[in-house]
């Protein structure tokens, strides 16, 4: 049960005693960052430590919270793990009861009490005998820290006869008070202090325990001599100096590696600026040496006025002669019409090839032989090898794209609207005028292409794999795999694709330009390509 006297504390008093209250002004006093030696905290860095408490009533005492793991330390522990003090330096400690206000007293003021009876009267002497022997009560000098070898003077118990037994001059003064005891009992009533006289002659004198507190004293002089020479590590503070050490080291290498870092990003930056203008040439020199070869093919196709989707034979990718390809004079790479194919050996009427003439990539419609006016490619063929070869025209005077009073294109608004130059933006900016102006898209050959608007392309030189895998490097190639509905191989080196008809033209213009893979002519692939071949294949 608690004691009542305890509700005259206020709260906190376990703050107020000993030692914690001077622990508490060490750790408000203290400027030097702490760390929490406890498992759970180890690698938190430094930590805060609040006020707690723990028991009840009395028992009640004093404790210090880690902010970071929450383990508890009671304020001794605290002091010497922590703070790194010496328990040495620690007051006496004190209880609660040292804490309670005093009370004056109320009445009046006490009388003071009478003076004891002389010790010299029968009566009195009467009155202390007992038939026990007296209790031994040693009178030395107190205990000092030597004396105690570092034990507090509180802690220490007070000397009684049953633990005097194993000290031989304290043994001999227990049985020589005994026998005194006893003859005291017999001998005459006026010598009753005669006990106490041997136990004080028996009991040795400070002179004789000088020894030993010299060789406490000299004991405690030389274990702080070595402690402060050579201080113990343990383990906890091992790991912090070494963390400590580690960050240090790892803030100073920190600002060369940002530095590296920003370099390797802007050079990163640089090489895909760079890929993509390479790319955006070579696809420019792709589409001018793709429509030079078919502009001087022997069987050219019909001109498409509808823009729609031109069969062609694989004669398309024929060579030509080298001297049918000149270098032109100046930069080709233009927004222009006219600037597009830079310089031609001949002129060529780019009025007859309608809208889809100048798109990026695709395949126009070409003319007759005879409509190329004075140059034609018969005759070319058919002329002696001493002919001399016509004289290139470097600054050729093109008829205009259109007529006057004639509205433009979609491909020269795209043409024209295109600042970046990139076959992206053309594609965006076509496919919106389409769309804006009711422009349809070409439809396939077949009845269900023409119902559901897609086409079958048939490629080769695509090997035969997983479907997944096909996608996954057909969209790193730059092909839309969201308009590519469908992938079927049909042979080890053949597939079918099902393309929408909104994006025919930029696929094939893609697959164009990457010369390794083939397009075929559309067929049934439920037929055998070879009539002879047996059923069973």
């Amino acid at each position: 049960m608690a004691d009542p006297r305890m509700q005259l504390l206020k709260k906190g008093w376990y703050w107020e005693v000993q030692p914690a209250k001077y622990i508490l002004e060490q750790y408000q006093s203290n400027t030097v960052s702490l760390w929490c030696p406890s498992p759970k905290c180890v690698g938190r860095g430094k930590s805060k430590f609040n006020k707690d408490s723990n028991g009840t009533g009395g028992n009640r005492h004093a404790e210090f919270r880690c902010a970071k793991c929450g383990t508890k330390f009671r304020v001794e522990a605290f002091f010497v793990d922590i703070l790194n003090g010496d328990i040495r330096d620690l007051p006496e400690p004190t209880n609660w009861e040292s804490l309670l206000p005093e009370t004056a007293p109320s009445g009046p003021a006490p009388t003071p009490a009478p003076s004891p009876p002389p010790a010299s009267t029968p009566a009195l002497i009467r009155r202390t005998e007992s038939k026990f022997p007296p209790r031994l009560r040693i009178s030395s000098r107190p205990p000092s820290d030597d004396d105690s070898d570092f034990i507090p003077i509180s802690r220490m118990k007070t000397i009684r006869p049953r633990h005097i037994s194993g000290h031989p001059s304290l043994a001999a003064a227990a049985s020589s008070s005994k026998r005194s005891s006893t003859a005291s009992s017999s001998s005459s009533k006026r010598r009753p202090s005669s006990a106490a006289a041997a136990v004080t002659a028996a009991v040795p004198s400070s002179s004789s325990s000088k020894p030993s507190s010299s060789s406490h004293t000299n004991k405690r002089k030389r274990d702080e001599g070595q402690s402060a020479s050579s201080k113990a590590l343990d383990q906890t503070t091992f790991f912090r100096v070494l963390k400590k050490h580690k960050e240090d080291v790892e803030r100073t290498c920190r600002v060369a590696l940002d530095k590296l870092e920003e370099e390797n990003k802007l050079l990163k930056h640089y090489m895909f600026v760079q890929n993509d203008k390479y790319r955006q040439l070579e696809g420019k020199m792709n589409d001018i040496t793709s429509y030079l070869r078919r502009v001087v093919q022997t069987d050219p196709s019909p001109a498409d006025s509808n823009n729609t989707l031109v069969q062609f034979s694989g004669s398309s990718t024929d060579t030509m002669s080298s001297d049918m390809i000149l270098d032109p004079p100046y930069p080709i790479l233009s927004t222009q019409p006219r600037e597009i194919f830079g310089s031609l050996p001949f002129e060529v009427d780019l009025s007859v090839y309608a809208e889809s003439t100048l798109v990026p990539g695709r395949i126009p419609g070409l003319p007759t032989a005879p409509s190329f006016g004075p140059f034609s490619v018969a005759s070319s063929v058919s002329s002696s090898p001493s002919a001399p070869a016509p004289a290139p025209i470097l600054a050729p005077s093109l008829p205009p794209p259109h007529p006057s009073s004639s509205r433009p294109t979609i491909h020269q608004l795209a043409v024209s609207q295109n600042k970046s130059g990139s076959i992206t933006e053309y594609t965006k900016i076509s496919d919106a005028l389409k769309i804006l102006t009711g422009k349809k898209y070409p439809p396939g050959t077949l009845p269900s292409e023409i119902k559901h608007g897609v086409h079958r392309v048939f490629i080769k030189g695509l090997r035969k794999t997983s479907v997944s895998v096909a996608r996954k490097y057909l969209g790193d190639l730059s092909f839309s795999n969201s308009k590519i509905l469908n992938i079927r191989f049909i042979a080890q080196n053949t597939a079918e694709l099902t393309v929408t008809g909104d994006y025919i033209e930029s696929f094939l213009s893609r697959v164009s330009n990457l010369t390794v893979f083939t397009l075929l002519k559309k067929f049934n692939p439920s037929l055998p390509l070879d009539k002879n071949c047996p059923p069973a294949t």
